[in-house]
């Protein structure tokens, strides 16, 4: 799950050093958009994610701690039996993400581990009953604990289960979309290309059909929206996912890593269409939807 907006990280515990980094934080950012008006629009994102990791980990410098090669693992100390197992699953993920995109990260990743889902709503400002296991949000990665959700107790169980239907690799391609496209990317692209590269890499994805007989998808233009609504989310998901599938089926999987470069170098979402697939996305969504209603008649002829 990828997160846009401007979350409330207010926790409560805040001290007053904290609270004159976030103002400073501030003046940094109306610095920027007042004196460089004319700089480009990822150049202005890039140094509010670098704000937001620094913020947040002054926020979170009093919680235990595990380092890897590529992340920095931060946990309560009820996780502290599960935090190596965080850290080797995020470390696994690397590899296979940065290869499938293209990606050579820079510095290590900072991970929040949270015990409870009120524990990491209550971060966003979210309710309790929030499903996702995982968000990322302007450079860090924020997940719910195992323990709090896989209902064996076992330990080669919770391992099993974490690595095969947890979060990891699904958020880490959040954060790799991120940082090649510079934040110039819609929901709807991030959202597609984090569940195919995750069933590619650990064979998770979706319970139902992401195509159903008589079904109409929407319009690109509403389809970011639908990831928050209640009665769109499900069909959201879906379809950005049927997208991708669509795509690399035509194009070949090097396509995604050809828009996503296109998008790096400011690129719009349209141009960076029609420069890397020689069609435009309006046609791409036409298409697509001819696709799909091809494969449920053929999903229907299997049954």
């Amino acid at each position: 799950m990828e997160l846009q907006g401007n979350p409330d990280h207010g926790s409560g515990r805040r001290v007053k050093t904290i609270k004159g980094t976030v103002i400073a934080a501030l003046v940094v950012m109306g610095s920027l958009v007042v004196n460089f008006v004319e700089a480009p629009r990822s150049a202005v994102y890039t140094a509010f994610r670098e704000i937001n990791k620094h913020t947040v980990s002054l926020q979170t410098r009093g919680w235990e701690s595990l380092e890897g090669t590529n992340f920095e693992i931060r946990y309560q100390p009820q996780d502290a039996e599960i935090a190596e197992l965080v850290l080797k699953t995020a470390e696994m993920s690397v590899e296979p993400v940065n290869t499938k995109l293209g990606f050579t990260p820079q510095g290590k990743t900072l991970v929040l581990v949270y015990p409870t889902r009120a524990a990491m709503g209550k971060s966003f400002g979210w309710a309790a009953d929030q499903s996702a296991m995982g968000v990322y949000w302007a450079g860090v990665i924020r997940v719910l604990s195992p323990l709090a959700w896989v209902e064996s107790a076992a330990a080669g169980e919770v391992e099993k289960e974490f690595r095969s239907s947890g979060p990891m690799v699904h958020e880490y391609t959040h954060l790799v979309v991120d940082y090649i496209t510079r934040g110039n990317y819609t929901r709807w692209l991030t959202e597609g290309i984090a569940q195919y590269v995750e069933r590619e890499i650990t064979g998770f994805t979706l319970s139902e059909p992401l195509c159903r007989p008589g079904e109409e998808w929407f319009p690109l233009c509403e389809l970011d929206e639908e990831f928050d609504t209640a009665f769109g989310q499900s069909k959201a998901y879906r379809q950005s996912l049927a997208m991708m599938d669509y795509l690399v089926e035509e194009y070949g999987e090097d396509s995604i890593v050809g828009i996503l470069n296109r998008l790096g170098e400011g690129t719009s979402i349209k141009k960076a269409w029609k420069e890397e697939l020689g069609v435009s996305l309006e046609e791409f969504e036409q298409h697509f939807n001819y696709w799909t209603h091809f494969q449920t008649i053929n999903e229907v002829w299997t049954l």
